[in-house]
């Protein structure tokens, strides 16, 4: 307590077993999905194993003296800088998506298997994979 009466929010440093926790529970829960579920688990077992997560992660923040307010801010914050890797991965899936429906993927893997000998293909792969990021 402060002299003022108030309760002040000292933040403890998290231990070790803290920090893991989420971590091994989140494993242990999507491995139990995926065992439970099969193919299914990624309908929503999963997100329900995240959202217990997240909440699991929030309440240790909590004991440990961090103010709700303060974590859901770290929530935003972190959606927020990883907010331009997630468009980037939406447009690269919409153009796999869109290559394989016109059948881009097919004509390149039909014309590497007809061009390319088998003895270069690795470095055949590198040198077009390195072109192709450079454009």
């Amino acid at each position: 307590m402060s002299e003022d009466g108030k309760q002040t929010n000292t933040i403890r440093r998290n231990s070790l077993w803290a920090a893991y926790t989420p971590v091994i529970v989140l494993v242990i829960l999507i491995v139990l999905a995926f065992f439970l579920y099969g193919d299914e688990a990624t309908g929503g077992p999963v997100q329900v194993a995240l959202l217990f997560i997240a909440i699991l992660s929030a309440w240790i923040g909590v004991r440990h003296g961090h103010k709700p307010k303060d974590i859901f801010q770290g929530a935003i914050d972190s959606v927020t800088t990883a907010i331009g890797a997630i468009f980037i991965l939406l447009a690269i899936g919409a153009l796999i998506g869109t290559w394989n429906m016109s059948g881009t993927i097919a004509t390149l893997t039909d014309y590497g298997i007809r061009f390319i000998n088998p003895t270069f293909f690795y470095i055949a792969v590198v040198g077009v994979t390195a072109l192709i990021a450079l454009s």
